[in-house]
């Protein structure tokens, strides 16, 4: 019927202050109604031990919250593992020069005490010394 008017007459009828009001309590009708059934659906879901709509979105709002956290946690996981394997390369490598720096004194030491020994002494008489004066030291105490 509406599509048979010319655009001129669609303004015009639109226009009308009647017909506006009556637009108007048809919205407002619909409004109310669909607020009413909200209301008991609501009743109806509660005696039947159910989610309301609105329940279900403030736990839907709850749900996307935690998965962020989650998401957080998790890059702040991925981050203080990374730390972890770069400090367990670090002591892996410090336990490693710590093995070889002792081997090397312990052969320096080995080496130091065979260039001490005079050929024919069995015991060099600068260990001798050092020896006895450490037998004579009382200890710390």
């Amino acid at each position: 019927m509406l599509q048979a008017l010319g655009d001129k007459a669609k303004s015009g009828l639109f226009a009308h202050p009647a017909l506006q009001g009556v637009v108007r309590r048809a919205v407002n009708l619909r409004s109310d109604l669909l607020l009413q059934l909200d209301d008991r659906l609501e009743g109806l879901a509660r005696r039947l031990n159910l989610a309301t709509r609105k329940e279900v979105k403030v736990l839907r709002r709850q749900i996307r919250e935690l998965e962020n956290q989650v998401q957080g946690l998790e890059g702040q996981l991925g981050e203080e593992r990374n730390r972890a394997e770069r400090a367990e390369r670090s002591l892996s490598e410090a336990l490693k020069a710590a093995r070889d720096a002792e081997a090397r004194v312990k052969k320096l030491a080995a080496e130091a005490s065979v260039a001490a020994e005079p050929e024919g002494d069995p015991e060099p008489k600068r260990a001798t010394r050092a020896r006895k004066k450490a037998e004579d030291t009382p200890p710390a105490s």
